[in-house]
């Protein structure tokens, strides 16, 4: 559940009409539980500026154990850093301790494909709030009990 809400949040950020909204200081300590949703309690950390480039070769994410390497638009900004950036936050910070433990074992199987798929930014958000989406239904409607192979796309 926090998992979720913290993908439909960072969603929101990702497309919010102020722009791409990326979260400089993605702690769990930023974030609080309302009602069952996760709410960011401090926005002074929070910026729609993209990086701006010349070439891709300027578009370097770097974290302290992988770097990604992302495209130069045509307007000079680094495409999609500022959801790339929160997204593998999402997944060091709450998706590596959660969801190993937090589901059914069948489930398992698709929040660990989840898992690598953020862990090395194959998905954008849209394609990560489509399989947890997916998961739940899966979850809400009881056909992760049945025997019969379950894709997550």
């Amino acid at each position: 559940q926090i998992c979720l809400s913290l993908v439909k949040l960072l969603f929101y950020l990702a497309h919010s009409p102020l722009g791409s909204i990326v979260l400089l200081d993605f702690q769990p300590r930023q974030f609080v539980m309302v009602d069952g949703n996760l709410k960011v309690t401090d926005m002074d950390d929070a910026s729609t500026e993209e990086l701006s480039c010349k070439e891709d070769n300027d578009c370097t994410l770097d974290f302290p154990t992988k770097s990604f390497p992302l495209k130069c638009s045509a307007v000079g900004k680094c495409e999609g850093i500022n959801e790339k950036k929160n997204l593998f936050n999402a997944y060091r910070y709450f998706f590596t301790y959660l969801l190993p433990h937090s589901a059914p074992p069948a489930l398992r199987p698709f929040l660990s494909d989840i898992l690598n798929a953020t862990g090395d930014l194959r998905y954008g958000i849209n394609e990560t709030l489509k399989a947890f989406e997916k998961v739940l239904h899966l979850y809400k409607s009881g056909l992760y009990l049945q025997k019969r192979h379950l894709h997550l796309k």
